[in-house]
């Protein structure tokens, strides 16, 4: 696998590593399951959720990116847990995406979504917050809120070799 290279003005895309990880369950936890403005997840305990998240980051199908300004590659500006298309007809998938504050704004963002080839269109997310759908929306994306997509892909792992 090819080292990702888009960059911002300041941002460096590098793969994730474990010890990013804890940061992206801690912004998931506080955005998705503390969060009174998340619809789906709020008052949800986070290590329910964590645990569909985990999901996605031991399938070989997703790939955790991260964004570091390029004088040090240990500092976290921001974080992407995706999947490609998977089939011919289906739509990139993203399980989430986090940038710190003191980086927003700044196309860290951008320069995640565009190191995993996610264009303006369709999109599935197994986690949505209404508020990123609508500012999306003003990038040219569409956010499809996909709850299930954690379930279907332990099923496909789970069933994965299992036929004929």
């Amino acid at each position: 696998m090819s080292q990702p290279a888009a960059q911002s003005a300041q941002a460096v895309v590098r793969h994730g590593r474990a010890t990013d990880w804890p940061l992206l369950c801690t912004s998931f936890a506080y955005h998705y399951c503390k969060n009174p403005q998340s619809y789906y997840g709020y008052k949800v305990p986070p290590h329910t959720l964590i645990t569909k998240l985990e999901q996605f980051r031991t399938s070989p199908n997703w790939t955790l990116l991260t964004a570091c300004p390029s004088t040090d590659l240990d500092e976290v500006m921001g974080m992407l847990l995706y999947r490609s298309v998977a089939l011919p007809r289906s739509n990139p998938a993203v399980a989430w995406l986090t940038v710190k504050p003191i980086y927003q704004q700044l196309g860290v963002a951008t320069a995640l979504l565009d190191s995993a080839a996610i264009k303006p269109g369709e999109v599935d997310c197994a986690f949505l917050l209404h508020n990123i759908a609508k500012a999306a929306q003003l990038k040219g994306y569409t956010l499809r809120f996909r709850p299930y997509l954690p379930d279907v892909e332990l099923w496909n792992e789970l069933n994965a070799g299992g036929s004929t």
